[in-house]
């Protein structure tokens, strides 16, 4: 029962911090670790997702969790404290909080093609309290508030493939040949390739390619692994 009140304390606000900090590098350390892992499969994109996840929320969850230990040790002067940061800080909070929800909106990401006001590009970076875009005119910084306000439309990208389709032949199972094909930097992972069965029981694959790639080049790869494509479905 002592332990509970030794939180309260500079001494305890100081080892909250460490297991923060400690837990925020134990995420890190995840996601580099399966980013460097040879062979992909879906499993490990779907740890990458939580792992882009947590870390995104993680931070503001910690920090309101060590100001609410920093309130404990003295609940009026350090509330005094925080009220005149707030008041003077609240546009950058504002524009924070704002990034938060705009990075974890699924439907942008670095490379995307957006349009903010007279403002049209590609996202090239995200960073704190706002977001740069790659211009015909330039990089153009925008803050986060001023995306909220004018809101933002996601553009076609003219660089990139739209989904493609081949019929396959082969007696390995679908999930074998997904996990072949995500070992392979063809294709585009922000788009998982798909795997279903036709009426006639065919297998249909649908993909797309990084920009440059070709679907010649998948076609290959796949007969070097005894998988037999088709454009059509030639079981019809």
């Amino acid at each position: 029962m002592n332990t509970i009140p030794q939180l309260n304390t500079w001494q305890g606000l100081f080892w909250l911090l460490v297991v923060l900090i400690i837990t925020f590098w134990c995420f890190k350390l995840l996601k580099y670790s399966l980013e460097q892992l040879a062979i992909r499969n879906v499993f490990n994109k779907q740890l990458l997702l939580f792992s882009d996840k947590a870390i995104l929320f993680f931070t503001p969850i910690a920090v309101v969790i060590l100001l609410l230990n920093f309130i404990s040790i003295n609940y009026i002067s350090h509330s005094i404290i925080l009220v005149i940061i707030s008041v003077f800080g609240f546009s950058q909070i504002k524009n924070y909080i704002n990034g938060l929800f705009l990075k974890s909106n699924p439907m942008i990401q670095t490379g995307s093609k957006i349009q903010v006001g007279e403002y049209i590009g590609d996202i090239k970076k995200f960073l704190l309290l706002g977001v740069k875009l790659n211009t015909e005119n330039g990089v153009q910084y925008i803050n986060y508030s001023t995306v909220s306000s004018l809101g933002f439309t996601v553009k076609p990208n003219t660089t990139s493939v739209l989904t493609q389709t081949l019929y396959l032949e082969t007696d390995k199972t679908p999930e074998q040949i997904l996990d072949l094909l995500f070992s392979n930097p063809i294709l585009n992972y922000n788009q998982p390739p798909t795997i279903n069965k036709t009426e006639n029981k065919q297998l249909k694959l649908q993909y797309t390619t990084e920009n440059g790639a070709s679907s010649k080049e998948l076609i290959y790869f796949l007969e070097d692994n005894n998988i037999q494509t088709s454009q059509i479905n030639t079981s019809i």
